[in-house]
């Protein structure tokens, strides 16, 4: 089958959704439905995204799908309903995420059933930022170091997201506490198209995510790490059923600042 290419448009979302375009290779012949769903703490707005997947050489970035029913079912059998902000864009301003609970996504779409659950993990409190530098090649970058104190006995599952003065970095940063249980743990957010400068303004979102989520994250890691030249490359592990590709996240959301001296 012939490899595509499928451009994930993630829009800047206020509070509730990352702010970057993540563009990896699928092992995928036929127009698929991709799911993008978040629900998280602090805010009451939460948005999924809809689209079908494009071919490498269409120029379209972002193909929204209009028309969907979608709706989240939470703890307590309460129902809450997503209205359609613009093609591809369901919001709801009801809902606000809560640490050990369980949501439940359904999307109706083409008279096609999809759905996903996921838990809300608690979060691990981020400590600090502070800069680093990293030698390549004889040359020093600076980058982001992120240290926070993993949580006992928990199995842990993290995603973090950088900006630099409001541009997402295009790496995907993923880690679990399989080797870091209960310890402190610095996580270096080290990209190598980043050189920071002084002044620049750092941000950094440190998200508490379930094992779905992270197998999710992890094989788009995978994938964008083998290059042009590896094998065929397999889908992402979605956790939503139906033959839907992507993902649907509950998890919760430090966002910290630095300003680069």
């Amino acid at each position: 089958m012939m490899n595509r290419k499928l451009s994930f448009l993630v829009i800047l979302c206020f509070l509730s959704a990352c702010k970057e375009v993540i563009d990896i290779p699928l092992k995928n012949s036929e127009p698929a439905f991709v799911i993008e769903g978040n629900i998280t703490n602090g805010t009451n707005e939460q948005k999924v995204f809809i689209s079908r997947t494009v071919s490498f050489d269409t120029d379209a970035v972002y193909n929204g799908v209009s028309g969907a029913e979608v709706k989240v079912e939470t703890e307590g059998n309460q129902i809450v309903h997503f209205l359609e902000q613009m093609p591809g864009v369901y919001v709801t301003r009801s809902l606000t995420g809560r640490p050990g609970k369980t949501y439940k996504l359904h999307v109706n779409v083409d008279n096609k059933e999809y759905s996903a659950v996921s838990v809300m993990p608690y979060p691990v409190p981020m400590d600090t930022l502070r800069l680093t530098l990293t030698t390549f090649m004889n040359n020093q970058n600076k980058s982001i170091e992120v240290t926070y104190k993993d949580s006992l006995g928990v199995a842990n599952y993290y995603r973090f997201q950088l900006f630099v003065n409001d541009i997402p970095s295009k790496k995907i940063f993923v880690s679990s506490d399989e080797l870091s249980d209960g310890k402190i743990v610095s996580q270096d957010l080290y990209d190598f198209d980043i050189n920071l400068k002084k002044d620049d303004v750092v941000e950094v979102w440190m998200e508490n995510i379930d094992k779905n989520v992270y197998r999710y994250w992890l094989g788009l890691r995978l994938n964008g790490s083998r290059g042009a030249a590896s094998t065929t490359p397999a889908n992402p592990v979605s956790n939503i059923s139906g033959g839907a590709l992507g993902y649907f996240s509950a998890h919760t959301v430090q966002r910290r600042q630095t300003v680069v001296p």
